[in-house]
């Protein structure tokens, strides 16, 4: 099923809701289709009431674009027809009964790409031309408006407005008769540096988990798709009109990329600064180290992309079966530190010192430790108080027999020393079976 989601309002209510219908319809016929075992005699039904309600949202749009006098309107008429002519001449294989289904879902599946390009790449831009021309500021400034706090992502904008500046500017030159040459090179410029920026963005989202990564897609593929189109060789057959057509172009590329801008791009950026928020509140309490914090979220994030995108590559198993070999490994009865998150929320992204119990290669069995400081009180049934070195250094520590756990050795944080334990190993193990087990010494 398609959805029409967010991304594809163009705060026209009318025509946001007749975009709406024309998403029902197609997910309707799609529906019919994989319930209905002969679609033969239902597709022609199905597509005349698709032709019939298209014809009459495009009469509506087309008035409302005339009525506001939008510079648009030639091209949404010329896709309009495109999209009446692909119904028109339909022609559904009846060889048999899945050539049937096949050919119609074939054409359903085209007709919902045309619509999504449609919308994020032409109806996305009705009204906001004529703005663009209205204003008394430069159009082709980078102004803060346009600004996302973002310095990549601000830093790649810019230069996208001067490309587009730069191709208005020679349009403009009248002393140049023979533009075609140089407009082409700017626009295939303005294509590949977009491509570019688009790769830049994406990239930019995957990593923060964007929840809009999919939206933005879709709309910078419809962009895309639309600087492919442009076909400059028609402007030979022109002549008066390569000027206003040319123009034209520009106010559209001018107007989708603001647009695009304040609508959607400064969303990542409240995206980030709601993280930001929090770091700051959470510093701001004083309870909480959120440098350690992010440091230590730093460390495990490279520790991942050193997995996924050099042991994986490197050895190019399944990553299930692709293993973290560390350089060195803690022995039985020594302490070491893993990243295990012992507790919610004090601990969320932090490891402990821990007590290695057993060894079984690619696992250890662990008991967390935690300091025991001048006012921590007497240890507990499931607890045990032990004595340990770090360095030359005597420390105390409290294991914590509740939380026992097998952890896999990549949880290992190699960056701190492994503690040598003073307490007597047996004194540990007949502690663990009297209070786990129910044992004693005997046993």
């Amino acid at each position: 099923m398609y959805e029409f989601t967010e991304d594809c309002m163009i705060h026209i209510p009318q025509i946001d809701e007749e975009h709406r219908k024309l998403f029902q319809i197609i997910n309707d016929a799609l529906s019919l289709v994989k319930t209905t075992e002969d679609i033969s005699g239902i597709a022609q039904s199905l597509l005349l009431h698709l032709k019939d309600y298209a014809n009459t949202h495009f009469a509506h749009e087309e008035a409302y674009m005339e009525q506001i006098h939008d510079p648009e309107l030639p091209l949404q008429k010329k896709e309009h027809a495109e999209f009446a002519e692909k119904i028109n001449s339909f022609i559904l294989d009846k060889s048999s009964k899945e050539a049937a289904r096949a050919s119609f879902e074939e054409l359903l599946s085209y007709l919902v790409r045309w619509l999504y390009h449609h919308i994020l790449s032409s109806d996305m831009m009705i009204g906001k031309m004529s703005a663009v021309e209205g204003t008394s500021e430069d159009p082709f400034a980078f102004t803060d408006k346009y600004k996302t706090g973002i310095d990549l992502v601000d830093k790649e904008h810019r230069r996208l407005f001067e490309i587009i500046k730069e191709t208005n500017d020679l349009i403009q030159n009248d002393l140049l008769h023979d533009k075609y040459d140089e407009i082409m090179r700017l626009l295939v410029k303005l294509k590949d540096y977009t491509q570019f920026h688009f790769a830049d963005e994406e990239m930019l989202m995957e990593k923060m988990h964007y929840p809009e990564l999919a939206a933005q897609k879709r709309a910078h593929t419809a962009f895309v798709e639309r600087l492919v189109e442009i076909d400059l060789s028609e402007l030979d057959d022109m002549d008066n009109n390569q000027q206003t057509y040319l123009l034209e172009l520009i106010q559209f590329l001018l107007g989708w990329l603001s647009n695009h801008i304040i609508g959607m791009d400064k969303k990542i950026a409240v995206y980030m600064d709601e993280m930001k928020k929090s770091l700051k509140n959470l510093k701001e309490t004083e309870c909480y180290d959120v440098e350690k914090y992010t440091y230590s979220l730093l460390h495990q994030t490279r520790q991942l992309e050193y997995f996924y995108c050099q042991l994986v590559e490197e050895e190019n198993p399944e990553p299930d079966q692709t293993y973290y070999h560390v350089s060195r490994r803690p022995m039985v009865h020594q302490m070491a530190y893993f990243n295990i998150g012992r507790g919610f929320p004090k601990e969320l992204m932090d490891g402990h010192w821990c007590y290695v119990l057993k060894d079984f290669g690619s696992k250890m069995l662990v008991i967390p430790c935690t300091s025991i400081k001048e006012d921590s009180p007497e240890a507990t049934e499931y607890e045990l108080d032990i004595r340990a070195k770090i360095r030359k250094y005597p420390i105390r520590s409290r294991m914590q027999l509740s939380d026992m756990r097998v952890v896999d050795l990549q949880r290992l944080d190699i960056r701190k020393r492994f503690c040598n334990v003073i307490t007597d190993k047996k004194e540990i193990e007949n502690h663990i079976k009297h209070i786990i087990f129910d044992e004693d010494d005997e046993y």
